[in-house]
């Protein structure tokens, strides 16, 4: 990101900070608000996201793909806490720019990110079925032979970025063991 957008991005983000603490000031006290400084990691988490999104779509791995999510998400968090609301108003500053060409950018790469069998490990991660396959575009299938590693079930049901398609059940080929289809959030951008 150059510095001119790195410096109009830092004052955006500062006055939502500002607009946000003197609206709570009615609630809480707050020194020196003039001497405030917006954090250097919600900067860098813009930065980032500028330096992934400048790369051709068509051409990112399925990584890079997935750290600009996380930068994304990271800030909509900030945005959420400080009661941003992505609206027309924010969309005219350069960070709300920023933030919708990303987003734009994150729906044209996740057309062509493949993920691989390894990928789906690395992401489900310490849970580790008996078999994984996938069994269409973005949708796999884990499965455990008997006895199930409940604890497994568990934390695959809650590992971020998986979302579960079906409740877990006993497959007819697999009798005493358990079945669970998934996908992984490829985040289209819709989601706050």
């Amino acid at each position: 990101m150059d510095n001119q957008l790195t410096q109009a991005i830092s004052v955006e983000v500062n006055e939502l900070i500002y607009n946000h603490i003197g609206e709570m000031q009615t609630y809480v006290n707050y020194p020196n608000l003039q001497d405030m400084q917006p954090p250097e990691t919600i900067i860098a988490l813009f930065g980032r996201l500028a330096e992934i999104c400048s790369e051709a779509p068509e051409t990112v791995s399925f990584d890079r793909y997935l750290d600009a999510q996380d930068c994304l998400s990271e800030i909509k968090s900030f945005l959420k806490v400080f009661n941003c609301d992505i609206d027309a108003e924010f969309e005219a500053t350069k960070a709300g720019q920023l933030l919708a060409s990303s987003t734009d950018w994150c729906r044209k790469a996740a057309k062509h990110s493949q993920i691989s069998l390894d990928d789906v490990w690395d992401t489900i991660s310490p849970v580790m079925p008996d078999h994984l396959e996938q069994i269409g575009e973005n949708t796999f299938e884990a499965k455990w032979w008997s006895p199930v590693p409940i604890m497994d079930v568990e934390i695959l049901q809650r590992t971020e970025g998986v979302i579960i398609l079906n409740a877990p059940g006993e497959p007819e080929d697999l009798p005493g063991g358990l079945s669970i289809q998934f996908a992984l959030s490829l985040g289209d951008g819709s989601e706050d």
